[in-house]
């Protein structure tokens, strides 16, 4: 950006502030649709100075300062929090490229709570480098580290880390800082493979510097000066004088260690001279040190320490700890070379009390110890739950019992007095007959046709009563069984479960029997109650998945269960009757799983046409009918399906009638041997 005259600077922005109107500048598109705004007109007026003061923050003077807090206190009053995150950040920033680091810090802290919670990815970016910046130039790595790493973890949440290659940067610093070179490698080399892919080669720059700094403090001169020089190449063809000076300065004191002493100078020369084009404090203490340790080399003392002073001076009014750190360690060495024990002393206390400060390892056990005791917390939270789960499952089951033998008994009853009273009006229909047959010939051939229709009444109630009888029986005799085995108490320990999974098996297959009844009699009497609801398709098909995968998930190793998903659903609303819906996939599902051997079952969804279409396919034995659809009707199972095989043959009837009665469709594709697919398409506005 141009560097203005400072006077002009002030008036104009003072003239700006005192006629800015919601007319003046166009208006920013408010991201935040949480807030409830007392004043419209208040918010749009801080949205307009926010995109104004963006862009004039490096003017930094006191006018630009007094409308950030004027429109801070605004948007406090207005209980805005996207207005609130951008001025803490503007505040934050201003106070940085002024230096003044601790009120940088102040503000960048107000800033980032609020930034996250309103997920703004933008505004938590630059928050987050401009927090971690300040403190890596302070050598607070301790924090710097806990801040980025947070920020990593924020943006991995949000699915946007790939292009954030700056805050990867800064780990990796922090990690340096720390002296965790694998971690911090491991980490540059992250920000490499992200800034390539994001085609910022003038990045790359940075990070090769960055590298070479690296590789200097684990004493690879040679290698450290490959990676500088490649890296201060791409600094100064993309315009970044700044880090250039910065990677001359590592380049000479590389040379220092190679003791090729005329190569320092001139590499130090460089630095100075883009340390004071850019106004680069950072970058001129560091260049003050080099020249301070190149005069300690060559045994000129009293130069050392004129340039170690200079570093002091530039280092300590904006908190450059690193830099005095070291300024404080060169002097002690001169110091005590030349026989100043006293002040040598002196100094050593300062490089260890500051070098306790910066390298906190208590803080450090503190994070470690702090996290150790929450998975701790979490594994035992866990074996709390699942205990109390399996109580609760175990009280489910036996309730699941009495109910079922209660229910059994009444539809038994219910049963035999149909039954019977429908072998009274046969037997009173055909007296009717035997003491009419002078009736009419048409008479006598509509009879016949009536008494046909009953045989085959007569046979399908035949049926389904044998069928009834064998789906009620065969779990009644593994329950009785297995709990006579229990009473009995003779069984070890490690056969209780397996005895326990067989009786919860056997009373989910007679309760499922009895509501199949239940739901077949609603069905017949059309006493069915019609619930829509609206409600979010990826989280019902989120939930339904878990339920299939946690029921199925033993079945048989020769079955793969696949499950397939438009991403298009993800926020689509449907408004239906979520529990029938429901109810009639888990049929499918089930009957797939019963009519495959090996294989696959496989459930997918997708939108189409405004229709959320579901498809339920298997490798199966595949539908023989007579007819067409004939696998719908009541009691009726595929020719091709053993008599003796489970169920009553009532399931897709079911699912037909209940599809249909929530206004969509219910439909299949069959080929024998080879598998069946049934589909469901339900409009998402029914």
């Amino acid at each position: 950006m141009r560097i203005f005259n400072l006077l002009f600077n002030q008036l104009s922005v003072f003239i700006l502030l005192l006629t800015f109107t919601p007319e003046s500048i166009n208006s920013v598109t408010t991201k935040n649709n949480k807030d409830t705004f007392k004043n419209p007109q208040n918010i749009k007026l801080i949205d307009q100075k926010i995109n104004f003061l963006k862009k004039n923050i490096k003017n930094s003077n006191d006018s630009i300062k007094n409308a950030i807090i004027k429109n801070l206190k605004l948007s406090q009053t207005e209980d805005y929090n996207y207005g609130i995150g951008w001025n803490y950040f503007l505040l934050g920033r201003f106070h940085q490229l002024k230096q003044e680091n601790d009120s940088a810090i102040y503000y960048y802290q107000k800033a980032w709570p609020v930034v996250k919670a309103e997920k703004e990815l933008n505004l938590a970016s630059a928050v987050s480098m401009g927090l971690t910046n300040v403190y890596w130039e302070t050598g607070d790595y301790s924090a710097g580290l806990q801040t980025a790493l947070d920020a990593e973890k924020f943006f991995k949440q949000h699915n946007a880390l790939n292009d954030k290659y700056a805050i990867l940067n800064l780990i990796a610093l922090n990690y340096e800082g720390l002296f965790e070179y694998d971690k911090a490698l491991e980490y540059f080399n992250k920000t490499i493979e992200a800034a390539k892919k994001s085609g910022r080669e003038d990045f790359l720059g940075v990070i090769y510097s960055n590298i070479g700094n690296l590789y200097y403090k684990q004493k690879q001169y040679n290698k450290a000066l490959e990676y500088l020089r490649k890296g201060s190449e791409l600094e100064k063809k993309h315009l970044f004088f700044s880090n250039a000076g910065k990677s001359f300065t590592m380049m000479a004191n590389a040379f220092l260690k190679l003791e090729q002493f005329d190569s320092t100078l001139v590499y130090l020369k460089r630095a100075y001279q883009y340390n004071i084009n850019t106004d680069d404090n950072t970058g001129l203490a560091r260049t003050y040190l080099g020249y301070g340790e190149y005069y300690l080399n060559k045994k000129r003392y009293s130069a050392s320490v004129e340039y170690l002073f200079k570093a002091l001076e530039v280092a300590k009014p904006v908190n450059l700890n690193n830099e005095i750190l070291k300024a404080y360690q060169l002097l002690a060495q001169n110091y005590e070379i030349t026989g100043n024990y006293k002040q040598s002393t002196t100094y050593y206390k300062k490089y260890f009390s500051l070098y306790q400060q910066m390298y906190n390892v208590e803080k450090i056990n503190q994070l470690n110890a702090l996290e150790h005791k929450l998975k701790l917390q979490i594994k035992e939270n866990e074996i709390n739950r699942l205990k109390i789960k399996e109580e609760e499952q175990t009280i489910k089951y036996l309730n699941y019992l009495i109910i079922a033998g209660l229910m059994f008994t009444t539809l038994l009853l219910v049963f035999i007095f149909n039954y019977r009273k429908n072998n009274k009006i046969l037997k009173q229909k055909n007296k009717e007959i035997n003491e009419q047959k002078d009736h009419l010939e048409k008479l006598n051939e509509k009879l016949i046709l009536a008494e046909s229709d009953a045989g085959k009444a007569d046979q399908i109630k035949t049926k389904f009563l044998n069928n009834l009888s064998h789906e009620i029986r065969t779990p009644l005799n593994g329950i009785v069984g297995f709990s006579s085995l229990i009473a009995e108490s003779k069984l070890s320990e490690h056969k209780k479960p397996q005895i326990w999974n067989i009786i919860r098996k056997n009373s989910e297959e007679l309760i499922n029997t009895i509501d199949g009844l239940l739901e077949l009699s609603m069905v017949a009497s059309g006493d069915i109650n019609l619930r829509k609801t609206a409600f979010n398709v990826y989280d019902f098909l989120s939930q339904l998945q878990f339920e299939i995968s946690d029921q199925y998930k033993d079945i048989t190793p020769s079955i793969e269960l696949k499950f397939l998903s438009d991403k298009q659903l993800n926020d689509r609303i449907i408004t239906t009757d979520k529990e029938f819906l429901k109810n009639c996939i888990l049929k499918l599902v089930n009957n797939a799983f019963k009519f495959t051997r090996k294989g696959t079952v496989e459930l997918s969804f997708m939108d189409h046409d405004e229709e959320l279409k579901i498809s339920i396919s298997d490798t199966g034995i595949g539908i023989l009918e007579d007819t067409p659809g004939e696998i719908f009707t009541q009691f009726m199972k595929g020719k091709n399906i053993p008599n003796n095989s489970a169920g009553l043959g009532i399931g897709l009837t079911i699912s037909k009638h209940f599809i249909e009665f929530i206004g969509g469709k219910l439909w299949y594709e069959t080929e024998i041997n080879k598998g069946s697919t049934f589909f469901i398409s339900i409009p998402f506005n029914n």
